[in-house]
């Protein structure tokens, strides 16, 4: 019993200590949006590791956005819930004001239709990264 319980704490804390950032999926509208993952510096077991990738066009290239509806909620949740959070939309010198709660935040997309770009830039005790998507407002 021992020995399963010292494997289950292995698992966990290995889990604990990536070597990568926290995932973070998006949904809105009924649909998951694609998530990319920019630039970060991320530290575990000793180690760290910065990583640093171009904007946004490098990160999306072609892709097309999925259409969603017009002020629609998009909800953002993290694998891991970051001590702090800040986003951005891309042309905008505005922050967005969203809620956040155990790793999950939300906020309201324009009402006018067009391509919108996000930045969310997330911090933890580990490090921080910066997180991309776009959306098709119809």
């Amino acid at each position: 019993m021992k020995k399963c319980m010292s494997l289950v704490l292995c698992v966990f804390l290995l889990s604990a200590c990536q070597m990568s950032p926290p995932s973070l999926s998006v949904k809105t509208d009924g649909k998951s949006l694609t998530v990319y993952t920019g630039s970060y510096c991320w530290e575990a077991f000793g180690k760290g590791e910065c990583v640093s990738t171009g904007g946004p066009n490098d990160l999306m290239g072609e892709d097309k956005p999925p259409a969603v509806s017009a002020e629609s909620e998009a909800t953002l949740s993290f694998s891991e819930k970051p001590d702090e959070l800040h986003m951005k939309r891309e042309g905008s010198t505005e922050t967005i004001e969203g809620t956040s709660e155990n790793g999950k935040a939300s906020f309201a997309l324009p009402d006018e239709p067009g391509v919108y770009v996000y930045t969310a830039a997330g911090r933890w005790e580990q490090g921080s990264a910066v997180y991309m998507l776009q959306v098709q407002v119809n």
